[in-house]
């Protein structure tokens, strides 16, 4: 119990996000702002999060919902440093982009299928969790991200690719776009009740009850935000942030 109310054991799954992104943005703030020099701080930011991922890996799964324990809390983190790169040169990689696009296009999407199908392929084979079959699983941990990780970066190189032609917009995905965190970490709660708690026998409207509370306890605890930091804002409008510039 003591354990749950400290957070360390994790009463709802996805708030691994949160203190993942914690942990990064942290580490983030104090490479830049006391390593001055670009690629020095670049290079030690790749190396805390290979670190950490390196971390989470060993660690491999609990019975409990632990810190870093399980591969959903490292697989995507080299996503990170990608954005990082491509923040950094985003203006190069752009105009990169559009003069190549067709091209680039097909590249990006048959190295994404040919990565995802390799991804298919170990995670059936070998599996993050093969210490289940006995052993230390370690290794099958390691080949399992190295195809995952690749299959990931493609795909979303493709969405930001499309993105650059295809606009999707609308009052219903700006208004849902304006809570994607609150749903994000809500609607695995929701998920829970409407199956322990309260049974439904039709699919179609757990479904329903499903989308429709978690955008009505979203929208609450958005505005429970916006609220405390605008009261958190008052009080500390005199201080000033520092920025931490990339060069």
């Amino acid at each position: 119990m003591l354990l749950r109310l400290s957070g360390l054991i994790l009463a709802n799954s996805h708030a691994w996000y949160i203190i993942a992104i914690v942990i990064f943005y942290i580490a983030f703030y104090l490479i830049f702002k006391y390593i001055k020099n670009e690629k020095a701080a670049f290079t030690l930011m790749g190396i805390f999060i290979f670190c950490y991922i390196t971390v989470s890996l060993l660690l491999g799964h609990s019975q409990e919902n632990l810190w870093l324990h399980g591969e959903w809390w490292f697989n995507t983190c080299p996503l990170l440093f990608v954005g990082m790169l491509v923040a950094r040169f985003e203006d190069i990689i752009v105009n990169f982009v559009k003069k190549k696009y067709s091209i680039i296009l097909i590249v990006f999407i048959l190295l994404f299928v040919l990565f995802f199908a390799a991804s298919l392929y170990t995670l059936s084979k070998y599996s993050y969790w093969a210490e289940l079959k006995g052993g230390s699983g370690i290794p099958e941990r390691w080949i399992c991200l190295a195809f995952q990780v690749p299959a990931i970066v493609f795909f979303v190189f493709t969405v930001f690719t499309l993105g650059l032609k295809l606009k999707c917009s609308g009052p219903v995905l700006k208004f849902l776009g304006t809570m994607t965190l609150e749903l994000y970490l809500i609607h695995n709660l929701l998920i829970g009740l409407f199956v322990d708690f309260i049974p439904i026998k039709s699919d179609i409207l757990y479904v329903y009850l499903v989308l429709l509370f978690s955008i009505l306890t979203a929208y609450s605890v958005k505005k429970l935000d916006d609220f405390l930091i605008k009261i958190l804002n008052k009080k500390f409008r005199g201080v000033q942030h520092e920025k931490v510039p990339f060069n």
